[in-house]
């Protein structure tokens, strides 16, 4: 992404870079990240440990209860430098999914993106920058 083509959504403990013509809508569960001729939509939720740092056993543990034994995890490959974690991607009923686990100090994200799985090369590299963008606030 062009820096001046860009705009910054901040919530409450991070925040990240979007394309000029893309929203964030925030709820109470999570903030959704579309726009332009996107088809897919990445959804971002955060929680915070109230002592100490997340662990990468406490991204396991997550992980696990959202994936199968028949998916594997991989390290997060982001060009993030805040955060780290583990990354997973599958298809379920003709839907690709990509899943990220990351972890910065006392915060934890947990990022989804699905799409058709024949549209799902379309985006990688947009929803990539976009979750390499990530960074904690404060």
């Amino acid at each position: 992404m062009n820096p001046k083509n860009e705009v910054t959504f901040k919530s409450h403990w991070w925040s990240v870079n979007l394309p000029a013509d893309w929203r964030a809508v925030e709820d109470n569960e999570c903030v959704t990240l579309s726009g332009g001729q996107f088809s897919g939509a990445v959804q971002i939720s955060a929680a915070r440990k109230e002592t100490g740092f997340i662990t990468d056993e406490d991204l396991n543990e997550f992980a696990a209860e959202r994936l199968s034994e028949k998916i594997s995890l991989s390290k997060a490959n982001i060009n993030a430098t805040a955060f780290t974690g583990l990354y997973a991607e599958r298809i379920k009923n003709g839907i690709f999914w990509r899943e990220w686990w990351l972890r910065s100090g006392s915060v934890m994200l947990y990022v989804t993106y699905n799409i058709e799985e024949k549209s799902r090369e379309a985006e990688k590299f947009l929803v990539d920058e976009i979750i390499g963008s990530l960074s904690p606030n404060g």
